[in-house]
Order: structure tokens, then C-alpha cells, then sequence
């Protein structure tokens, strides 16, 4: 699934959402998500930081990213842990449109 890593995350007003007067992004919230330090007694492999991080890369570095279903599921899931509602709800629905149904 192509997804554009440049889209910009929303304020319920419309206005975008800012770090340091630059907009966020789902290429920040991503990328974030994915190598923010695990809660501490968390258990991840190296393999796993390194498939991370590797994403992270990826997706750094791509205006239109090719995600398989694997890739968003994790990053998801990693964005629901690192990010409120209002910024985990956007990525949803940009990830995975599918989710949004009638609300």
C-alpha cells in the first residue's frame, strides 16, 4: 500500500499541528514511533530494533512509501503507544483507511 509520509497531522480546528513551528507529519510521527526506547522491562530483539529501524529509514527518506500490511499493523500499533488520540486517530486513518467506518 502507497502511503504519502508528507501528509500533515490536523487539529480538530482544522490548523496544523506543530514541533518547534514546523507542521507534524506523518513521515515524523512514523519515523518516531519507531525508535522511541521501548517502556523499561519491554522485551524487544535486536532483530526487532533493527527491522524498526530499518522502516524508519524507509520511511525518512520517502515522499510515497510502499507499506506491506505487516508494516502498518506494527506501526499502528507503535503510534497508539507514543501518541495521543488525536494524532493516533489521523495515522489510522491514513494507514488504513478501512478502519474509519462510520465512527
Amino acid at each position: 500500500m502507497k502511503i504519502n509520509t508528507q501528509s500533515v497531522m490536523k487539529n480538530f480546528d482544522g490548523s496544523e499541528i506543530k514541533d518547534r513551528d514546523k507542521p507534524v507529519t506523518l513521515r515524523s510521527v512514523c519515523v518516531n514511533a519507531l525508535t522511541v526506547p521501548e517502556a523499561p522491562g519491554a522485551a524487544v530483539s535486536g532483530e526487532e530494533k533493527l527491522k524498526r529501524y530499518m522502516l524508519a529509514q524507509r520511511i525518512y527518506g520517502e515522499d510515497e512509501v510502499d507499506l506491506t500490511a505487516e508494516q502498518v499493523t506494527l506501526i499502528k500499533t507503535l503510534v497508539s503507544v507514543s501518541y495521543g488520540a488525536i494524532v493516533s486517530g489521523q495515522v489510522w486513518l491514513l494507514l488504513d483507511p478501512a478502519v474509519g467506518g462510520s465512527g
